[in-house]
């Protein structure tokens, strides 16, 4: 069995391909344990390292996978794929700028990735910084004219900043490039609403319903639009579907786009009633399941725990808006990305 093995009874390298397999197929346990072993056999192990952090960040624990990763880039400073992947932990934990710094890095290595660009453009955006996402888009789609994901996301801001046509057009463009693309028909549909031409959106609606008949974003929308078999209620399963594509970024819009701001006022309460942070103090964070409030209020509390809400949604990994998710990038010698 797998836990049997250890680096003595296999090569570094076919120990690192079976890790990786286990990591791939989301047995984290596995791959965790059999890279842990290979870095007690070899603890400049680049790959291993690099590896690990990513699981690790997938399990929650950003901050000693971003240590792991930044060890890797000691090791070997040119891998393009450490810097990708430490970049997308930046972006998942939201320090942009950093996240920025280590795309740009990757240029320098790669200096015709489009999906780098692409990355920059969706944290840029993330960062307010919507012209300079807007020229990464843009380079993005000069690299490679076939960009999906690059295409929605220059619709998704130009939306934002009121340029309802020019979205549009790329909207139009990315259902073009890719017809299945469900986000795209979504914003297209989304954009001509707001535009004010509903028939146009529940043309739009209509199409995506009979391209893919049930599909619950597609039923709904188009029944909104079009006034046709309009439900009592929103049916369960687009309930569901929605709650599920937005579990994995509900932090990031709470805090971003909707300017949740309920745990700096309470951090505020504290500091006014405890000034002094004498961390007597075991705090439970019982509110809607973010747990942020019990995070920015850790300084003044000997233990700190919050309800979390549960993890529904296997899409848990943004890159936000069609920034390439954090996930192991393989080195090219041998293994197949």
């Amino acid at each position: 069995t797998m836990q049997d093995l250890t680096p003595t009874e296999l090569s570094l390298e076919d120990a690192l391909r079976y890790a990786i397999d286990l990591h791939r197929g989301n047995r984290l346990d596995g791959a965790e344990t059999l890279y842990r072993r290979i870095l007690e056999a070899a603890p400049a192990h680049a790959d291993a390292l690099h590896f690990l952090g990513v699981l690790l960040h997938q399990r929650g624990q950003s901050v000693e996978a971003i240590d792991l990763i930044n060890t890797a880039i000691k090791i070997v400073p040119d891998h393009p794929d450490c810097h990708v992947n430490l970049g997308n932990i930046y972006a998942e934990t939201e320090r942009f700028a950093d996240a920025i710094r280590c795309y740009r890095r990757v240029l320098e290595l790669r200096p015709d990735s489009a999906d780098t660009y692409n990355n920059i453009g969706v944290t840029s955006r993330l960062n307010d910084q919507p012209d300079v996402a807007e020229v990464a888009y843009l380079r993005a789609i000069e690299l490679d004219p076939g960009h999906v994901n690059a295409h929605n996301n220059m619709g998704l801001l130009y939306a934002s900043r009121g340029r309802l046509k020019e979205a549009v057009a790329y909207y139009c463009q990315a259902i073009t490039l890719l017809p299945t693309h469900p986000d795209a028909k979504r914003l297209l549909g989304i954009a001509y609403y707001t535009m004010g031409k509903t028939k146009e959106a529940a043309e739009v609606f209509r199409q995506w319903v009979e391209s893919e008949p049930g599909h619950p974003i597609a039923t709904h929308m188009h029944a909104a639009c079009s006034g046709m078999n309009v439900p009592d209620r929103a049916p369960d399963n687009y309930v569901e579907y929605t709650f599920d594509r937005f579990a994995g970024s509900f932090d990031t819009q709470l805090q971003t786009n909707l300017r949740y701001r309920a745990p700096e006022a309470v951090a505020q309460a504290f500091a006014r009633q405890l000034p002094v942070a004498d961390k007597s103090l075991a705090m439970l964070d019982a509110g809607c399941g973010t747990g942020l409030t019990a995070r920015a209020r850790a300084d003044r509390a000997r233990a700190a725990c919050a309800r979390r809400r549960a993890s529904i949604t296997a899409e848990q990994w943004l890159a936000r808006l069609h920034c390439r998710r954090c996930r192991p990038r393989y080195p090219a010698r041998g293994f197949s990305d």
